[in-house]
């Protein structure tokens, strides 16, 4: 009985050895057996490719594209001649040096940042795509030879899939490859010093913040910019502003009679820097004459608090000659007759330092000479001018 058993077990080890020239690798272990040879071999022990590809889908896909290594370097060749099978559990189908390997053969030359990776960097479960992802950490296939295939659309589709237009693989930012003069507003002045953000601020995009970089609006400069004119000048702002300088006014353009201050007169000859400052950012009070005026006459008409004082005796034509009529004298506490008539106004209003032109006391002896000296009684000398006015005309 032990000479048949160990007769069998001899024939076993021939039969196997005869099939199986030994264990497959731990990648095909779930084809180990005779009855399962036929799913590499054909008839008299042959390897086809045509068996490997059938399992190896996505090779297969490769190298009918044209793409990856397979389909570069491997297109005529048998699959053993690089993967040969039955040298036992632990060996590695796959053996080459990743340190070494030259990224180019599988159509895909590695640049800037992404020399500084390591292989798994890029090979991982999340960035491989089709059915290369069941063999996740044992495969180098399955990514994808876009951007979008390992990195976040930071932009959501909304600038369309061709990252390498603005950004390169040295750096994400900035965008060197970006030209703004290509899109439909071009920067010119001082737009061209503006962060990227204060104009592509966040929206809400697929539930969460994102820069917006297309569809911004820009037809009018306040679609950005606040109006300070509060739209009474118009809304053509280029008729009097460039990007250069907001402060840079182009004057031949401005109509001042726009503003809640139409200029007439001497005002129309006056240099804007003296009312709005050298660098034309002052907004001057303009509701009373003193606002931007000196007071003349030091307070002396403006008592009532009365806006439109100056007016009654000056125009915007000049400051002088003055309104102020003899007919006007008339009406005041002060008409004048005989010889007053002939005086000039400095006579009574100036003292030879400063003009006064209100006065209270109306008696002779305020403003001339005494000369009869006690010769007359002082309550002679004490009757006002007015006094002196109705004894001329009564006789």
């Amino acid at each position: 009985m032990y000479r048949i058993l160990f007769v069998s077990l001899v024939l076993s080890v021939v039969v196997r050895a005869q099939f199986s020239p030994g264990d497959l690798s731990n990648a095909h272990a779930n084809l180990e057996g005779m009855s399962n040879c036929d799913k590499c071999h054909t008839s008299g022990d042959e390897v086809q490719n045509s068996k490997c590809l059938s399992c190896h889908t996505e090779i297969n896909t490769l190298v009918n594209s044209g793409r990856g290594l397979h389909a570069r370097e491997a297109k005529g060749k048998m699959c053993y001649a690089c993967h040969s099978e039955h040298h036992g559990r632990g060996y590695k189908l796959m053996s080459f040096n990743q340190k070494g390997f030259d990224h180019g053969r599988a159509g895909y030359v590695l640049q800037g940042k992404h020399l500084q990776l390591s292989c798994a960097g890029c090979h991982q479960a999340k960035y491989i795509k089709g059915n290369a992802k069941k063999r996740a950490g044992r495969t180098f296939l399955g990514l994808e030879q876009n951007c979008l295939g390992c990195h976040t659309d930071v932009h959501k589709t909304t600038l369309g899939n061709n990252c390498t237009g603005c950004h390169t693989q040295s750096a994400f930012k900035p965008a060197t490859g970006f030209n703004h003069a290509k899109t439909n507003f071009n920067l010119t002045g001082a737009h061209t010093r503006v962060d990227c953000y204060r104009c592509h601020t966040n929206t809400n995009l697929a539930g969460k913040d994102s820069k917006v970089f297309k569809g911004i609006q820009f037809a009018s400069c306040t679609n950005c910019h606040k109006d300070i004119h509060n739209g009474k000048l118009g809304n053509v702002c280029t008729d009097c502003h460039s990007t250069d300088n907001f402060k840079n006014v182009r004057l031949n353009g401005f109509d001042h009679d726009k503003t809640g201050f139409q200029l007439l007169g001497q005002h129309r000859v006056v240099k804007c820097g003296e009312c709005h400052g050298t660098d034309l950012n002052s907004k001057p009070e303009h509701k009373n004459c003193t606002n931007c005026h000196k007071d003349y006459h030091k307070g002396e008409f403006i008592s009532t608090g009365k806006s439109g004082e100056c007016s009654d005796c000056h125009t915007v034509n000049g400051f002088s000659p003055s309104l102020f009529t003899l007919e006007l004298h008339q009406k005041t506490r002060f008409p004048l007759a005989g010889s007053h008539l002939a005086q000039p106004c400095q006579s009574c209003h100036y003292s030879g330092t400063e003009w006064k032109f209100k006065k209270d006391n109306f008696e002779c002896a305020s403003c001339h000479k005494n000369i009869h000296g006690e010769e007359i009684s002082a309550k002679f000398m004490g009757i006002t001018t007015v006094q002196v006015a109705i004894m001329l005309k009564t006789g």
